[in-house]
């Protein structure tokens, strides 16, 4: 599992998480801007709602950022 920015600085910090929540909309570029924002704003967890996928015939692809892990059902 590759490690982002800020796995490490959480384990010892006593701060309360940040969330940041979103609706995306299934559209691109509010897709790249919530995650710029997020990243930007340095919120911890991420959650997008109806994010952007597209699928081919043996994948199923979305948006991802170097700040966050990406997990999707």
């Amino acid at each position: 599992m590759a490690r982002n920015r800020y796995s490490q600085t959480r384990k010892n910090d006593r701060k309360p998480l940040r969330i940041f929540q979103a609706n995306v909309g299934k559209i691109p570029p509010a897709h790249d801007c919530a995650l710029a924002l997020a990243d930007s704003e340095q919120y911890d967890v991420v959650l997008l709602q109806e994010p952007w996928t597209a699928h081919t015939e043996t994948r199923t692809l979305t948006k991802t950022h170097p700040a966050y892990d990406t997990f999707t059902p």
